[in-house]
C-alpha cells in the first residue's frame, strides 16, 4: 500500500507532516511518530512493515504497534488518501 500520488502533497514543518489532499482542498497534520509511517508509505509498504518499524524505533510492544498502525491506516483510508494496489 501506498498514498494517492494523484491528491497528496505534504511538506515537512519542523517534525511534523503537514498534508493537503488536493481533491477536497483540506489539511491534515500528522506528529512525530505518524511521520515515520507516513514516509514509509509515500515509498510503498505493508502494514506488517510499519508495525515493525514502530516497534524497532519507537520500543513499543507488538500490540500496540499493530493498534497503533490500525488506526493510522483506517483514518487515512477513511480520507481516501490510501492507494492498496
Amino acid at each position: 500500500m501506498r498514498l494517492r500520488d494523484d491528491r497528496v502533497e505534504f511538506v515537512d514543518v519542523e517534525g511534523e507532516v503537514v498534508v493537503l489532499d488536493t481533491a477536497k482542498s483540506l489539511y491534515y497534520s500528522v506528529n512525530e511518530t505518524g511521520v515515520k509511517l507516513w514516509l514509509a508509505l509515500r515509498d510503498g509498504t505493508t502494514e506488517q512493515a510499519l508495525q515493525r518499524l514502530l516497534v524497532e524505533e519507537n520500543g513499543i510492544s507488538e500490540d500496540k504497534a499493530a493498534a497503533d498502525v490500525t488506526a493510522f491506516l483506517g483514518e487515512l483510508d477513511a480520507a481516501g488518501l490510501l492507494d492498496e494496489a
